[in-house]
């Protein structure tokens, strides 16, 4: 018999991150692997921790991608991300810890809204219009929240809309009928935040982000 492992939606967690990550020093290696392993004598990572990368000495493709710590060991870390396919392994580099703020006033959310382009290849000899799918747009996220003014995440929400910054989102389910936990990574702007209330109604606040980048949908094991 058939039975549903629907996520029940109560429980999902939204945060941002606070814009003061911490330095991860004295990248040494980073290997040409799936998932990829960071040498880094002081790391302080953790697993589950993300870790947003910079210039990478011999690895240009793993700059400004955020991966999740998956394993740790002795002066070494591995994160979710296939380097296998890049140009050469890494040699020094900086990345940087992120640290993430809880928006618990978040009452609703739905995005990733966005529509491949279509690139158009019709030539005079065609019957008909021809198409190739251009690359991904992943859209605009959106949240519902009650107002709080001196809520931390959603102070943290207008200074970046404020900066004009791109922060770095997750988006955490709580477990399905299977057990599995699943959590959405994702980096955006924030574009809009209004706020609406009326008689016998809570003050809310509606946040609109732009998605920037392909966001990763990853099992949370740790």
């Amino acid at each position: 018999m058939f039975k549903s492992k629907a996520i029940n939606a109560q429980g999902s967690v939204l945060a941002i991150d606070d814009g003061t990550g911490v330095a991860i020093v004295d990248i040494t290696a980073i290997t040409k692997a799936n998932p990829a392993s960071v040498s880094s004598v002081a790391a302080g990572v953790a697993e589950g921790d993300l870790v947003r990368f910079g210039a990478v000495t011999d690895m240009p493709e793993i700059a400004g991608m955020v991966g999740v710590v998956v394993a740790t060991g002795a002066g070494t870390f591995d994160v979710n991300i296939d380097a296998s396919g890049f140009a050469l392994a890494g040699g020094a580099g900086v990345a940087e810890h992120l640290n993430f703020i809880a928006g618990c006033e978040a009452k609703t959310f739905s995005g990733f809204d966005g529509q491949a382009a279509e690139v158009d290849i019709t030539t005079l000899c065609s019957t008909a219009r021809e198409y190739l799918m251009g690359l991904q747009d992943f859209g605009a996220f959106q949240f519902d929240v009650n107002l709080v003014p001196n809520d931390p995440f959603q102070i943290e929400c207008n200074e970046a809309k404020a900066a004009r910054e791109r922060r770095t989102f997750t988006l955490t389910f709580p477990p399905g009928e299977d057990g599995k936990v699943f959590e959405y990574v994702f980096d955006a702007f924030v574009r809009q935040f209004s706020i609406a209330g009326g008689v016998d109604q809570a003050i809310t606040g509606s946040v609109n982000l732009r998605v920037t980048g392909e966001p990763a949908l990853i099992e949370v094991t740790w």
